[in-house]
């Protein structure tokens, strides 16, 4: 697995961007890639701009994301910018998938145990992650309930 870190802030520093990415994959036959995608931009359309770019570009590329109060980028505060975390597997049976809730206070136990159910149903499950973006909300009653994960899954 290797991963590298790409900031940007216009059209053409993300060309040059996802351009890095597509050669990067390609000269190591790579067998999947994820992005995760970090912003403080909250203009929907800029961040659907991005993201469709993203789609023509690295069409076998999954991708996550949130919003962020400042992306750092090797010690350095960015601002107000993207950054983009590649993570391109080596092996062959490596495997993502990736689950989306809805996580809030009332739903908590609800994420907890479809979450526990998918990795049940799933045994080459080995990690789960999660990118959450929450403001003052306990997550005690989620992680509680994570608590029923499978002994061999790092959470």
């Amino acid at each position: 697995m290797k991963q590298i870190q790409l900031a940007f802030r216009d059209q053409e520093t993300l060309e040059k961007v996802l351009a890095e990415l597509r050669t990067c994959y390609d000269e190591h036959s790579y067998h999947g890639m994820l992005l995760h995608i970090y912003t403080e931009v909250i203009e929907r359309e800029q961040i659907e701009r991005v993201l469709k770019r993203i789609e023509e570009v690295l069409p076998e590329a999954l991708y996550v994301g949130c919003s962020s109060n400042g992306n750092i980028q090797n010690g350095n505060f960015l601002g107000d910018s993207f950054l983009l975390t590649g993570t391109f597997f080596e092996k062959e049976s490596t495997r993502v998938n990736i689950l989306q809730y809805r996580l809030t206070e009332e739903t908590q136990e609800e994420v907890s145990r479809a979450l526990v159910q998918a990795v049940d149903e799933n045994p080459w499950v080995k990690g789960v992650e999660f990118l959450l973006t929450i403001r003052g909300m306990s997550l005690t009653g989620l992680c509680d309930g994570l608590s029923k994960v499978r002994k061999d899954v790092q959470i």
